[in-house]
């Protein structure tokens, strides 16, 4: 059906240019002198409207570097130097735009240079000496800012961008009243062609109708729809012309993309909700526990003096305990952040592998064994590395940690360490509860913790894989696992050497 409405339509198009064509020519042989001469005229305007933007451009950039300057002075922070160099960057490709667009004008030759100059002392003569300054000594800085010397520059660039901006505005309305004279010449012309084009108008509206507003009306439909929450609605592109029938596909494109979004959005904030308790209670625990024994050992040393010193000592040691703890959940939210942040910093030096690993048992042997937990380890070595020694160590510890952590008592926790050729190779692995099949691809995300370790008895918020894996990474190395949920768990870590 749609084939044949084409064709329909393009018959009558053409049957109507037909009749219409010789009065069209005569008009149009009219309207060529007339267009030409506005279009000049336009193109004049346009191109001194196009230099007014430019300008004002250019001004914005200016009053950037103002701006950054001015958020360094106050907060201190180099990070508010961002306008800064945005507009340093941009300085001298604005100022070769401009200079190019009023030189077609021939305009603001010496204006320019004047802001040009004007621009150069304020960046080098001032911004650039207080931001230097205020590297050594902020407050100096401040205090030459408070002088005034800033402003009156900035004042002073501000009074020629106006002068530049008045020439071009004038500029711009000669050329605007040329254009608007010629534009009525044509219009005049264009009258006379007008009623004879009528007739071509309407059947050219009826044919929009049938192939442009109706699927636009129905594309519109859809849009309310998804805009009131219905995210699963699509429009069918089914005889649409080539067209709209992208456009169609395109907007269901973008159904799918926004669709997408909110479940991603919701999965956010189902882990900021999560993050946000566990943090909660790693915060909450300790500090009830520092509190209490805090207060005890208060009231005692206030006068009552009923515990003894092994109680006391006792006491002092929970609170240690807790306020490490406490200092190690900070460090791993500071850790992420760098990795987020890419600013993770690594030492490279030498050392034996085999002898940090062998440390790293021995710091996880009370735990073991308050856990009840068997501890085993074999290391060979030595094995000679290049690296951060201290953030390998953390590594290992974080997996020992976690294997004794969901080892029940009465299980096994073992430590391989060996080395391959130019690769060490790190084994850690326990008889504990292991990790659902379904949930292993996740457990290095960030917060998430597998079921089998969400008991509120259970500490941790999901972090310490995330760093094992970013530390292991970073040292050109892979991080793996194999686990069966209820029979155990095996890290596997593979370093180069050499």
């Amino acid at each position: 059906m749609l084939g044949p409405l084409r064709r329909s339509l393009s018959a009558r198009i053409l049957g109507v240019l037909a009749l219409l064509g010789s009065l069209v020519l005569v008009l149009g042989l009219l309207l060529v002198a007339a267009i030409n001469a506005q279009r000049e005229a336009a193109a004049k305007a346009s191109a001194a409207q196009a230099a007014l933007l430019s300008a004002a451009e250019l001004e914005r950039a200016t009053l950037d570097l103002e701006t950054g300057l001015r958020g360094l002075l106050v907060s201190g922070d180099p990070d508010f130097l961002e306008p800064f160099r945005d507009a340093r960057s941009t300085l001298g490709e604005q100022g070769s735009e401009l200079s190019g667009k009023l030189e077609r004008l021939g305009l603001g030759g010496e204006r320019l240079s004047e802001i040009e100059a004007g621009i150069d002392r304020y960046l080098s003569g001032y911004v650039e000496r207080q931001i230097k300054l205020a590297s050594r000594d902020i407050a100096v800085a401040r205090r030459i800012a408070a002088s005034g010397e800033g402003k009156r520059q900035t004042d002073d660039l501000r009074e020629s961008f106006d002068g530049l901006d008045a020439e071009i505005t004038a500029q711009a309305g000669a050329e605007l009243d040329q254009a608007e004279a010629q534009a009525d010449a044509a219009k005049r012309i264009a009258a006379l062609g007008g009623v004879l084009l009528l007739g071509l108008l309407v059947l050219l509206a009826v044919a929009l109708r049938r192939s442009v507003l109706a699927p636009v009306g129905r594309l519109a439909a859809v849009t309310e729809l998804i805009g009131g929450g219905d995210l699963g609605t699509r429009i069918s592109d089914e005889g649409a012309p080539d067209e709209i029938g992208q456009m169609n596909r395109s907007f269901n494109r973008m159904a799918d993309e926004l669709e997408q979004a909110l479940v991603t959005a919701r999965e956010s904030d189902r882990l900021r909700e999560e993050f946000f308790g566990l943090v909660s209670h790693e915060l909450r625990t300790p500090l009830t526990s520092i509190v209490g024994y805090v207060e005890l050992l208060s009231e005692d040393a206030e006068g009552s003096q009923v515990l003894s010193v092994a109680e006391r000592r006792r006491f002092i040691g929970v609170v240690d305990r807790n306020s490490r703890r406490l200092l190690r959940l900070v460090a791993d939210l500071l850790f992420v952040a760098q990795l987020e942040d890419g600013r993770l910093r690594l030492e490279s030096r030498r050392f034996d592998l085999a002898l940090v690993a062998r440390e790293s048992i021995e710091a996880a042997a009370p735990s073991a064994r308050s856990g009840e937990v068997t501890l085993a380890s074999a290391i060979e070595g030595p094995i000679h590395c290049k690296g951060d020694r201290d953030r390998l160590a953390q590594a290992i510890d974080n997996l020992l940690s976690n294997a004794i952590k969901f080892t029940a008592g009465g299980g096994e926790v073992g430590l391989q360490v060996r080395s391959q050729g130019k690769v060490a190779s790190i084994e850690v692995w326990d008889t504990g509860v292991g990790i659902p099949g379904e949930e292993q691809a996740r457990l290095f995300e960030r917060f998430f913790r597998a079921s089998s370790a969400r008991s509120p008895e259970t500490p941790g918020i999901g972090l310490g894989l995330v760093i094992t894996r970013a530390i292991i990474e970073a040292h050109g190395g892979a991080l793996s696992l194999e686990s069966v949920q209820g029979r155990g768990s095996t890290f596997r870590c593979e370093l180069p050497i050499g």
